[in-house]
């Protein structure tokens, strides 16, 4: 076998043997020379070792530089960056120090309720959600003290104080528990604030026969009564023949929708912004039977 594994000294140890007619594959009884008996054999081999030795302290020099050149720039890597990061931590320190203390703001809410412009909204909002404390909260906020309600205007006008209203809505909350309203549209003209909903409830037989279990006595003039006299008195400028109309389904006895339009109009004190005058104007427009609509104006 050869003696070497590297393959430049292989390559050379067999120029070395063609040279001097060594012959590997001779076996037992042949004759092969003796490399005793070969000048120089001795000495190619101790060059031979001595070039892999010096060729193994070459390869193991250069490694420790090269380790020795990694751990130098390594540490002056980290040490660099500790000197970056004291930096930094100072610059951080000094400004930290020269800035002023931080306080924290909280934003104010807005509650849109609060504004009287939105006061229809709310109106509508609080009255659908059936929120008597908040609703009697919102006109106490907004109408000065002794303003008054409008309900009715002409020759049979009807007025009542904002305390008798607030009262008036909550019975009628019980009476017509479906009741709903839809804001339309708002306006504002000088002091006053015009504002339009539409509306709808059920008129229900059934509440007739218990009226007086939830109506105060001062209010029955109001609310108390036959269910044909009290829609013929809301109805009052109806027409004979659409009176007719609406008549039969009472004699039905039986539950229809009606669909209303309310005028709002707001007078504003000029300094303190209340509401001094307030004129809640409910126009019946029709009424709806199984799916049959009949028309309560008085134009049509």
């Amino acid at each position: 076998a050869y003696p070497y594994h590297d393959p430049l000294l292989l390559q050379d140890f067999e120029k070395f043997l063609d040279e001097f007619e060594f012959d590997l594959d001779c076996v037992d009884g042949a004759s092969c020379p003796s490399t005793a008996n070969v000048v120089g054999f001795q000495d190619a081999s101790i060059v031979a070792q001595t070039s892999v030795t010096d060729q193994d302290n070459q390869i193991n020099k250069a490694s420790a530089t090269k380790f020795s050149k990694r751990k130098l720039k390594s540490s002056s890597v980290v040490k660099s960056s500790k000197v970056a990061s004291s930096d930094v931590m100072v610059i951080k320190d000094r400004r930290v120090t020269d800035e002023p203390s931080l306080k924290w703001r909280s934003f104010p809410s807005f509650d849109r309720s609060d504004s009287t412009i939105y006061f229809a909204t709310s109106f509508a909002r609080m009255t659908n959600s059936g929120d008597a404390v908040g609703l009697n909260k919102l006109i106490t906020n907004h109408f000065a003290k002794g303003s008054e309600v409008i309900l009715r205007e002409g020759e049979n006008g009807f007025r009542v104080p904002v305390s008798m209203y607030m009262d008036m809505l909550g019975i009628r909350n019980v009476l017509h528990p479906d009741s709903m309203y839809c804001m339309h549209s708002t306006r504002v003209e000088g002091n006053k604030i015009y504002a339009v909903l539409y509306g709808k409830h059920t008129d229900e037989p059934e509440m007739y026969k218990y009226r007086s279990s939830v109506v105060d006595p001062k209010y029955g003039w109001i609310f108390l009564g036959t269910r044909k006299n009290l829609l013929r008195k809301q109805l009052h400028s109806l027409s004979d023949a659409k009176w007719d109309a609406i008549n039969r389904l009472i004699d039905m006895n039986v539950a229809f929708d009606i669909y209303s339009k309310v005028d709002i109009i707001l007078t504003l004190h000029d300094r303190t912004k209340k509401v001094v005058n307030c004129s809640f104007l409910s126009t019946n427009t029709s009424a709806c039977y199984q799916g049959v609509h009949y028309s309560l104006t008085a134009s049509d």
